[in-house]
């Protein structure tokens, strides 16, 4: 477009050249060179640009943005230790989230209220943000499959694979999601109760971890061979820079919304994370909304305050972290 318009420039301008004084001439020359040039230097740049964007659409998930990640991260990919005893933790975490207490209500049931309400007020603030109003998650759903009597896809993390660029708070965070593994028959671990149907392993700037699809034993009221499953997670952090230290960890019980959502709930917050798929993959963007609370407590509240982080392919754009009260 620049190109056309110092063209209509230049017809503008030249009849008008020969009218005037000889020593005008060099002036109105070089100042349509001057247009020219920088329609050219527009034209690279906006060429130099495209050719990015092609860039993170063949290249979202390898070597492209390594030098954003540091070596660790593979390090830990395939330490089965930390595997099994993340399947541990986190169905330890489930089966507490299942057990009810002296009023016969369980943890999930004041989570899926909670969740029912926040989904709700949240409406109003997230206008101008990425809505939740197509995640569904009603008390009874959420505990038929957290029991493990869905029909859940192996596959049902792959809408997050690659490489994300986002904001968290104050800081710039990297996520890394690989490709699901999936195993048939299910893998086994020692030491572990539960068979692994697929295993999806992520970095997350401070931390790593994996998101499993497990077997869960017959409950003894159901013929032998039924096949329950159901989504576990566990995340493992460093503080800093300290990569080689583990510094903490947190156990999550997930729900599969669709092929684009999943739901992890955490001892102390609950995240509704969403895939939107561009026209190309430079334009995914891959959103988390967090609600925070403490509803496994003796004295179960829930905190009024909200966040939501939007990711993309491009460590060049990463939207605003965006806090709210509902």
């Amino acid at each position: 477009m620049e190109i056309s318009t110092t063209a209509r420039i230049d017809r503008a301008v030249k009849p008008r050249v020969s009218a005037l004084p000889s020593w005008s001439r060099p002036s109105l020359l070089a100042f349509a060179k001057c247009l020219a040039l920088l329609s050219l230097s527009s034209i690279l740049f906006s060429l130099s640009a495209v050719a990015q964007e092609a860039n993170v659409q063949l290249d979202q998930s390898s070597s492209a943005h390594d030098h954003l990640f540091p070596k660790e991260m593979e390090a830990w990919r395939n330490r089965s230790r930390y595997v099994g005893d993340g399947i541990e933790k986190a169905e330890m975490f489930r089966r507490a989230l299942l057990a009810t207490d002296s009023t016969n209500k369980s943890p999930l049931e004041r989570i899926a209220e909670r969740l029912a309400e926040f989904k709700s007020a949240s409406r109003r603030h997230l206008i101008g943000h990425v809505s939740i109003a197509e995640f569904n998650f009603p008390t009874e759903r959420l505990r038929h499959q957290l029991n493990g009597r869905d029909n859940i896809s192996p596959n049902s993390f792959d809408a997050f694979d690659g490489r994300w660029f986002g904001t968290w708070g104050e800081s710039k965070v990297n996520h890394d999601w690989q490709p699901t593994q999936s195993f048939a028959p299910p893998k086994a671990f020692a030491d572990v109760s539960l068979k692994l149907r697929s295993l999806q392993y992520a970095w997350i700037s401070n931390g790593f971890g994996w998101n499993y699809l497990v077997t869960l034993p017959s409950d003894g009221r159901e013929p032998a061979d039924t096949q329950r499953a159901c989504v576990l997670g566990m995340v493992y952090y460093f503080t800093g820079d300290n990569f080689e230290t583990i510094s903490g960890s947190k156990a999550h019980a997930g729900f599969v919304d669709s092929p684009t959502r999943l739901v992890w709930i955490t001892e102390r917050e609950v995240f509704l994370e969403e895939v939107f798929a561009g026209d190309t993959p430079a334009k995914d963007t891959y959103v988390i909304t967090a609600m925070y609370h403490d509803l496994l407590s003796d004295s179960p509240t829930v905190s009024r305050r909200a966040t939501q982080a939007v990711y993309t392919r491009n460590p060049a754009n990463r939207p605003d972290f965006f806090e709210f009260r509902w």
